[in-house]
């Protein structure tokens, strides 16, 4: 992949420090989801794209959920009603950023003439 397995301390770190949850949720959940996304790249290393947005759709759900079960919030009617934006929204933007993403590699990977 990308990202190194080991990626998920300082990026969960970084989430636990920013969203104010309990030290160390994030960290476990940022580890968890990156080697979700190993095992499946390994298991199904060529996927289309709205494959790809349903892996996302499924993580971010659950990573969310998650998130809110380790913060010791009471998850009901009323925390799913309070979840439910964030989740849809998280959904609605991957093909947005997935975009952008493919744009800046693109850009990355363009060769440019030096001229002296």
């Amino acid at each position: 992949g990308l990202l190194p397995v080991w990626a998920g301390v300082p990026l969960g770190m970084f989430d636990d420090l920013l969203s104010g949850q309990p030290f160390g949720s994030a960290i476990l959940l940022w580890s968890l989801a990156l080697l979700a996304i190993e095992l499946i790249e390994y298991r199904l290393p060529w996927r289309e794209f709205t494959l790809d947005w349903l892996l996302a759709c499924a993580m971010l759900v659950s990573y969310i959920l998650l998130a809110a079960l380790f913060s010791g919030a009471r998850i009901g009617l009323p925390g799913l009603v309070a979840l439910g934006p964030q989740a849809l929204f998280s959904m609605l933007l991957y093909p947005i950023i997935a975009r952008m993403v493919a744009f800046l590699d693109r850009l990355r990977l363009t060769r440019f003439k030096v001229v002296d």
